[in-house]
């Protein structure tokens, strides 16, 4: 990437009325968002405006810029907002810090509404943080991080992806089955030491 002093000419692109230009604009921007973010971020009223226009076809490339500036910024409730509205826009797989804090942010609310839910199951949590929740914890399998993701799932009170996990691992028939009861008593020691909530232990162990 060419390195810029100035994102001057991309920003004003923003206000022309050609939609070519103001996508070419945002592409642009989002390349240079880590290190002129100062300078984009005086125009984040109109980045925001573009989100908001349900007739511009490129919304989710504005949301991904807007998480980039607010991040950048230190609003991370405004960040996660953001990168939640970008949908695919916003790549979990994207090895920086950025996409690495957002994601943790994510987790932490995830987590958070999902032990709510499991008391009241007619709250609603945005489908896009759900995608975002369980596509972490699908890579951390593929990484072979399985504590980790058991850990995650028991925390966030989804048993089912527990079950998932577990069956996966058992239809594997490279993995031993010291292995698989070893996994097993990871997963009753956690409910068991760590959770608090008796309804949820009660339903763990059986």
């Amino acid at each position: 990437m060419t390195a810029i002093t100035s994102v001057g000419p991309y920003l004003s692109l923003l206000e022309e009325n050609d939609l070519e230009l103001k996508v070419y604009a945002l592409e642009s921007l989002n390349l240079y968002a880590d290190q002129l973010w100062s300078e984009i971020a005086n125009k984040i009223n109109e980045i925001e405006d573009l989100f908001d226009d349900e007739s511009f076809s490129h919304r989710e490339l504005a949301a991904l810029l807007a998480s980039k500036i607010y991040y950048n910024l230190g609003d991370y409730e405004s960040a996660v907002k953001y990168s939640l509205l970008a949908g695919d826009s916003f790549n979990t797989n994207e090895n920086s810090e950025f996409v690495q804090t957002i994601v943790s942010k994510c987790l932490e609310r995830y987590i958070k509404l999902s032990q709510e839910k499991f008391s009241d199951p007619k709250l609603i949590i945005d489908p896009q943080l759900v995608k975002v929740f369980e596509s972490m914890l699908e890579r951390c399998v593929k990484n072979d991080e399985i504590n980790l993701a058991l850990g995650i799932a028991i925390e966030s009170y989804r048993l089912d992806i527990v079950n998932q996990i577990i069956n996966s691992i058992k239809s594997n028939a490279n993995n031993t089955e010291d292995y698989i009861v070893g996994l097993i008593i990871y997963v009753l020691s956690i409910v068991t030491s760590v959770m608090d909530d008796i309804k949820f232990k009660t339903i763990a162990l059986n």
